[in-house]
């Protein structure tokens, strides 16, 4: 959705970039995360701005099998997923070994 609207013209790509990837690693005390910069852990996505599909719930990776954006239209997808450098998701399928992953725990604030 957010890709979207980056197309329409009424969000700039680097608003998204911020939203959903520094300021988050910020607001959370992630080191290492929310910028591309040398030393950082490599989790990227990478997106064709260009390719257009239909929201389907029933092809999600989570429980919850259900979108109030159910048969919407869209403009920009996630095409590939990076973590810790490493290819996790390719053109919507997972192909990483299960438990590839590692929780991080958040850092607390005063």
């Amino acid at each position: 959705l957010l890709l979207t609207e980056v197309n329409r013209g009424r969000l700039a790509l680097s608003d998204v970039v911020r939203l959903t990837s520094e300021k988050p690693a910020e607001i959370f005390g992630l080191g290492g995360k929310g910028f591309i910069k040398e030393g950082n852990d490599g989790d990227l996505a990478v997106v064709d701005l260009h390719e257009k599909y239909t929201i389907d719930p029933s092809k999600f990776y989570s429980k919850a099998k259900f979108s109030p954006f159910n048969g919407w239209k869209v403009k920009g997808k996630i095409m590939k997923t990076f973590v810790g450098g490493k290819l996790i998701m390719d053109e919507g399928e997972i192909v990483a070994e299960a438990g590839s992953g590692t929780v991080i725990r958040r850092a607390m604030h005063p």
